[in-house]
């Protein structure tokens, strides 16, 4: 695709695969940061499906957002086709398939 990626999105993502466990991203109006962490939560599921994520925000409607994007994410991107079960899970709880705590 040929894209120019920004230094800033670098420097986020890295951030956010070396922050610990708990961490807050704050990036100015504009800076792409939801697109980045649905990307990067459904890379952390493509990596390991155990992961787990707990996004909080302002508002519950910008948390459902980044959920719902990462839910996009893994059912549109190659490599992450297929790992939502169907018909489980809401935009405030959900698995990937192959989660050993999936019921």
């Amino acid at each position: 695709m040929n894209w120019d990626v920004p230094d800033c999105h670098y420097q986020a993502c890295h951030w956010l695969e070396h922050r610990g466990n708990l961490a807050v991203l704050r990036c100015f109006r504009g800076f792409g940061k939801s697109t980045i962490l649905a990307v990067y939560n459904a890379w952390r599921y493509y990596c390991d499906r155990q992961y787990r994520i707990l996004h909080q925000s302002e508002s519950d409607g910008t948390a459902y957002k980044t959920s719902r994007d990462t839910q996009n994410v893994l059912r549109n991107h190659p490599l992450t086709k297929g790992m939502l079960p169907d018909g489980q899970g809401t935009v405030e709880q959900w698995w990937v398939n192959g989660a050993l705590d999936f019921t």
